[in-house]
């Protein structure tokens, strides 16, 4: 596991709400915010610069901009100007600090068209040790980001299973708001549970429950436990009322329990396609889910295009070494990467299920 090196460096002018520190009136227009991030493994730098504006007044983040100020970093001898880009509202230069070593003192100056000056300062803390973790991994982790559960399937260790045990016991029994937990029961579709978002909008997204729902087959993955396999099943069944007849997918359908301003009955970008994703993801735990009739590649770990689908034959490019698991309506007999026939140990097929899994390297795939 990697962890990014970052620093955060926020400044506010003329303004404090530190316990014991008294404030002293000051003009709106004179509160500047600033937020920049500096990683090592970054080409690029950004930062962005707010006003202050007038309480009670109504304003966008994009009428808050200021792109008239001058945004300057410097470390150890060498300072960057910051250009604003219209386009995304930022101000971004070339990364001249990605050979920063640890400990290294960076210096964020901001001064904008009226004088108002902001200025930060921030060290760049040592890189991580390598974890050590007892086991073995097994598999490929393409998307660590993803969900903190998904580690369950690839790390042989049980420490791993209590901490996703006890995160989970956080979502379906700790009480958030209003004596409720993440979990939702209380709309047209019950008994399926559904996942609420957050504290604040406290509204029960379809993108959420897709996601727990993986997170419940990964349990079932880990444990064989049926009732996890039970939710995580309940759970994504409830995720497809949100599905329309045009293919979009609502960000959530609870119209009769949360009307108003936080009845999310609107189509997200976000929140359109990582449902059909995770939808797709999810059949690659239960093939029996998928059509026993059609040939379906569920999952892959790398790369993969060019997917080709006949009565008889499954193929695809994989973009480099990796496997996947796909449901077949036929028997495969044989497996060919760059028309070569591969081993016979680097596949298995269920005849119970139709679901073959197998490994590739780099190249042509071709299931007969």
């Amino acid at each position: 596991m990697r962890i990014i090196q970052l620093i955060f460096l926020t400044g506010i002018v003329s303004f404090s709400c530190t316990h014991g520190v008294d404030t002293s009136p000051v003009e709106a227009r004179k509160l500047l915010a600033v937020s920049t991030i500096i990683s090592t493994l970054d080409t690029v730098l950004t930062a962005e610069v707010y006003q202050g504006q007038p309480l009670g007044k109504l304003i966008g983040d994009s009428l808050a901009v200021v792109p008239d100020a001058v945004v300057r970093i410097s470390s150890e001898g060498r300072e960057v100007v910051l250009t604003y880009e219209p386009s995304n509202r930022r101000y971004q230069a070339v990364n001249p600090f990605r050979e920063a070593e640890d400990g290294a003192v960076f210096h964020l100056e901001v001064v904008s068209a009226s004088g108002d000056r902001v200025t930060a300062q921030s060290r760049l803390p040592p890189k991580p040790q390598v974890p050590v973790i007892d086991g073995e991994m097994i598999g490929e982790v393409h998307n660590p980001s993803l969900r903190s559960f998904k580690f369950l399937s690839y790390w042989e260790n049980p420490k791993y299973l209590d901490i996703a045990l006890s995160l989970n016991n956080y979502i379906t029994g700790e009480p958030i708001k209003d004596g409720k937990t993440f979990v939702n029961t209380d709309h047209q579709y019950a008994p399926a549970e559904g996942i609420r978002e957050q504290k604040r909008c406290f509204v029960t997204m379809g993108i959420h429950c897709a996601h727990w729902a993986l997170l419940m087959a990964d349990l079932y993955r880990a444990t064989g436990q049926e009732s996890y396999k039970e939710r995580a099943v309940q759970t994504m069944n409830f995720l497809t009322y949100h599905l329309q007849p045009d293919g979009k997918m609502l960000v959530g359908v609870d119209h009769e329990h949360e009307k108003g301003a936080w009845a999310f009955n609107q189509f997200w970008f976000s929140c359109h396609i990582k449902p059909n994703l995770y939808l797709i993801e999810f059949l690659s735990y239960f093939p029996k889910l998928a059509p026993g009739t059609e040939n379906h590649i569920l999952s892959a770990s790398s790369g993969i295009r060019q997917v080709s689908y006949t009565a008889k034959q499954v193929s695809f490019q994989a973009t480099k070494t990796g496997s996947a698991r796909i449901k077949l309506s036929f028997t495969p007999t044989e497996i060919l990467v760059d028309n070569k026939k591969t081993s016979s140990d680097t596949w298995r097929f269920d005849h119970k299920t139709g679901l073959l899994e197998v490994r590739y390297p780099e190249g042509q795939v071709a299931v007969w």
